[in-house]
């Protein structure tokens, strides 16, 4: 979406805040909402980056102890 739009859905482009002003209050909470989503999305991602050093951790110790195998 910011892609095509060139700016956050629900927040007005920078030439239309030029334009026809902007309302600080109604401004502020959705950048609050944006905030919200962002964290969230990061809280997410989080996760999901603990749950990948989890497996890469026990496929390093899988390879650790096939290597050992190998060696004898």
């Amino acid at each position: 979406m910011v892609a095509k739009n060139h700016h956050l859905p629900d927040i007005a482009s920078a030439e239309e805040m030029k334009k026809d002003g902007m309302d600080v209050g109604d401004q502020s909470i959705r950048l609050l909402q944006k905030v919200e989503e962002v964290t969230l999305y990061l809280i997410q991602q989080n996760k999901l980056l603990e749950q990948q050093a989890q497996l890469l951790k026990a496929q390093q110790e899988k390879i650790d102890r096939l290597a050992k195998l190998v060696k004898k």
